[in-house]
């Protein structure tokens, strides 16, 4: 008899797939609207439903919890490295070095380049086992008391104009506010799955986003626009509802697919390429070569802007295959990386991990 192998749960492999489409998403309506056609209102309106992005990565890790080791630390480092200094190293040699800031910050592109997510979820992973501890004899009166005045720091002080260094939510402090709510939806995860019927989940995740897009396309040009920081930013309260809700959605589907996990596996890589310079550069044109649309360059109306929406949609799927097929490509680099990792300096987890 042929032993079947095991394929552990893909549902929230299928939402970080989601969150990765939408990161693609998001960035990319925002750039043919702001570059091509920024008279156009519906591009910042019909990106609202992929802003949840950052908050479902950050959800999940809080949910499963960060397993600190060096391994996974030299992972995260490594596959930067190497996805972004060749190409702009390269590109600087072609198109001018720029001096040597610009080498200097091009050998650093964690702290100096365009993941700024990456950064903050370094600085979470590094503080992790300090987290992972402290939740883990957690009472129910300090979780609340925590979850209640971190909401104050980040959601209330966050606000646009209060304290700076909290604007937007993207710092550490928000990240860990989403950890906590993450190891809470795991805590509490039988009650919510008995108590939320499935219907109002749907519900809640049709109104909130059809409803944003419904409002703001009807208010967009008053007042009321203002409401946009509750929606449009990773620390606005609307936000951060529509991604637990659907962070619920998913953890409601049945589903066991290896080729889900297996894709699933590459979404690291999927955000560094689709935001490496050089490398979205010569992806998009190869894309372009392959689909040019006129209505992506001169987006005026709702049925442009939905084509545009549809058109960037092909696209996402595109840089996501690619992506993933850059990450098979290079895995026996990153399991090089690690397995030195692990034996130069793998005790370092018996001192820090749990």
């Amino acid at each position: 008899m042929v032993k079947r192998k095991k394929v552990r749960d893909s549902n929230f492999e299928l939402m970080r797939l989601w969150a990765i489409f939408s990161v693609i998403m998001y960035h990319s309506i925002s750039y043919y609207t702001i570059f091509y056609s920024p008279e156009n209102e519906y591009g910042p309106i019909l990106w609202l439903p992929f802003r949840t992005a950052v908050t479902l990565f950050v959800l999940v890790s809080g949910f499963y919890h960060i397993r600190f080791s060096v391994k996974g630390l030299v992972r995260l480092v490594v596959k930067v490295l190497v996805l972004f200094v060749p190409f702009e190293l390269a590109a600087m040699l072609i198109n001018g070095w720029g001096g040597v800031k610009s080498v200097i910050g091009c050998l650093m592109p964690i702290a100096k380049g365009p993941y700024w997510y990456i950064s903050i979820y370094l600085c979470l992973f590094l503080v992790s086992p300090l987290i992972n501890g402290y939740l883990k004899d957690l009472t129910v009166q300090r979780r609340i008391y925590l979850i209640l005045s971190l909401s104050f720091i980040s959601l209330y002080l966050g606000l646009p104009r209060c304290v700076e260094s909290l604007d937007g939510g993207k710092n550490l402090l928000h990240f860990v506010l989403l950890y906590v709510i993450g190891d809470t939806l795991r805590l509490y995860s039988k009650q919510l799955k008995e108590q939320i019927k499935l219907f109002y989940l749907v519900l809640a995740f049709l109104l909130i986003n059809f409803g944003q897009i419904i409002f703001f396309l009807n208010f967009h040009d008053t007042a009321l626009n203002s409401f946009r920081l509750f929606v449009d930013r990773d620390n606005g309260l609307v936000l951060m509802l529509n991604a637990v809700v659907t962070f619920l959605l998913f953890s409601r589907i049945k589903l066991k697919n290896n080729a889900v996990n297996v894709i699933a596996s590459s979404v690291l890589v999927m955000y560094i390429v689709q935001q490496e310079p050089t490398l979205r550069f010569h992806l998009s044109s190869a894309f372009s070569e392959f689909w040019n649309p006129a209505f992506a360059y001169n987006t005026s109306g709702i049925e442009d802007s939905l084509k545009l929406v549809g058109y960037l949609t092909i696209r996402a799927f595109f840089f996501m295959a690619v992506a993933f097929l850059i990450d098979r490509v290079l895995s026996p680099l990153w399991k090089l990386s690690e397995e030195f990792a692990t034996r130069k300096w793998g005790k370092i987890d018996t001192y820090i991990a749990e």
